[in-house]
């Protein structure tokens, strides 16, 4: 078991909510949220029961572990500011941001990232949430380990500069495929048919089960990947006067043609 007992969340946006409700959730005491907007904080403080701030220097200092989920450019500014007990454990939750960025918070410093695509209100499996830890000594590491082993199965060690790599791919796999698919709707909606949009979610589904037991190249299909040039042919008259759309769908096409010549 962890020996962290008493949190203060640092954030208000989505990944903080998420943590607020699941911290309560797992009995633990947070002791308080930090927000910048004094109306975002005390909603969330509310919500999960307990205290909050706007102000920076009223942050409690007796907690044991601070959780900074603020934006990926605001966590050095948030961190320059925060003072806290000798023992306390300083923490960040970006993916894309070094763990030095809190080496002047305390001597007990790391990172505590969930890799999830996370909404306010929408639910999340944390048992299967991989967590990504890293720690500036072997004993926050392991007490960083042991917290996180709460909530997830899936939890692992591993350095700020293959953390970046990592959040590179999951912007890879979730955010563009999912503006992909924004790009989709809209396409349909300006041919009134945005209501089929609906039916295509149950080939999303199935994409996404295939990749769990086969590698991503084996199940690869589409007129791309046949070298169909009669069909991509026709996609690309229908996107004639949708010039994004259509230059993003000549790009990826040849893209799949290329890989599998």
């Amino acid at each position: 078991m962890s020996n962290i007992k008493s949190i203060v969340i640092l954030g208000t946006g989505h990944l903080a909510w998420h943590l607020a409700h699941l911290f309560k959730k797992q009995g633990l005491d947070l002791i308080q949220i930090y927000g910048r907007q004094e109306d975002s904080a005390k909603t969330l403080a509310l919500e999960t029961l307990t205290d909050y701030t706007d102000d920076i220097k009223a942050i409690k200092t007796e907690a044991d572990l601070y959780v900074i989920a603020v934006s990926d450019h605001a966590i050095t500014e948030v961190a320059s500011q925060l003072k806290v007990k000798k023992t306390a454990i300083v923490t960040h939750t970006a993916g894309s941001v070094a763990m030095e960025s809190l080496k002047f918070t305390s001597e007990n410093f790391g990172v505590f990232y969930p890799l999830q695509t996370f909404t306010k209100n929408t639910s999340i499996d944390f048992k299967s949430t991989p967590f990504f830890i890293e720690a500036s000594n072997k004993e926050t590491h392991e007490t960083l380990i042991q917290f996180a082993k709460q909530f997830s199965n899936h939890v692992y060690s591993i350095k700020s500069a293959e953390r970046l790599k990592l959040h590179l791919a999951a912007v890879l796999t979730s955010n563009f495929i999912n503006h992909l698919n924004t790009l989709t709707y809209d396409y349909l909606k300006n041919q009134d048919l945005e209501m089929l949009y609906p039916a295509l979610l149950p080939l999303l589904q199935t994409s996404i089960e295939k990749l769990k037991t086969q590698p991503p190249q084996n199940v690869q299909t589409g007129p791309a990947k046949r070298n169909d040039q009669i069909t991509i042919d026709k996609h690309l008259h229908l996107l004639m006067e949708e010039d994004e759309l259509s230059a993003i769908y000549k790009m990826l096409s040849d893209s799949i043609s290329r890989y599998y010549k």
